[in-house]
């Protein structure tokens, strides 16, 4: 039997790989990081098990230029992936820093942004041997039904998700909000920090009310 395959409702995940963000944004987020750390590290608590995640980062004034430029970024997606965006206007809706402990057990659930569109990730520190990004399948239907793959992990219709290990410092990865994500345990043998952000396409027609 000669079965045609087409395939429909694909999800897309972005790269750019772009290092001149990088020694900034170390130098930046040093204070941030800090300050959270010493809030979760109480004397005598052991840094095991920790994902330091900063204060909201968006207003603050030494991440304009990079919350401008991933913004920008978002509209080129949506505006590639067939919306309109004459429509709408881009808006950094959270920013924050992460860093996973340094004596390792530092993750993330597997989660989803609501009620945004755009969702991604600039990787500080990150090696083979650190947490990765783990995407999955965005289908609920596909999960209630599943079945056994015939192998754990094939780049199939059966794969239940994709985790990315070849991922460097200075690298963007954006996708599509609803897109199921995670980071794997990591096992505190080398540094692992990144940027987090969502971006939302707002109606123009706010603009226009604001200035009535």
């Amino acid at each position: 039997m000669n079965l045609i395959k087409k395939e429909i409702f694909s999800s897309n995940i972005y790269y750019l790989y772009d290092n001149r963000w990088l020694n900034a944004l170390k130098e930046d987020t040093k204070k941030y990081l800090n300050k959270v750390k010493s809030e979760n590290l109480l004397p005598g608590t052991a840094d095991f098990g920790f994902t330091h995640q900063s204060d909201e980062l968006k207003r603050q004034s030494e991440f304009k230029d990079f919350s401008n430029f991933i913004c920008q970024l978002g509209y080129d997606i949506l505006d590639k992936q067939g919306y309109d965006m004459s429509y709408y206007f881009m808006k950094l809706d959270e920013l924050w820093v992460q860093k996973f402990s340094k004596d390792g057990g530092g993750n993330h659930n597997t989660h989803t942004h609501w009620n945004g569109h755009i969702s991604g990730f600039y990787f500080l520190d990150i090696s083979k041997n650190t947490s990765c990004p783990i995407f999955h399948d965005p289908r609920p239907g596909k999960l209630m039904c599943d079945l056994h793959e015939k192998q754990r992990g094939a780049d199939t219709n059966a794969n239940p998700f994709f985790m990315d290990r070849e991922v460097k410092p200075g690298t963007f990865i954006l996708f599509n909000s609803f897109l199921p994500h995670e980071f794997s345990v990591d096992f505190g043998i080398e540094d692992f920090s990144f940027m987090h952000f969502n971006i939302k396409a707002y109606s123009k027609e706010l603009l226009y009310l604001n200035t009535k």
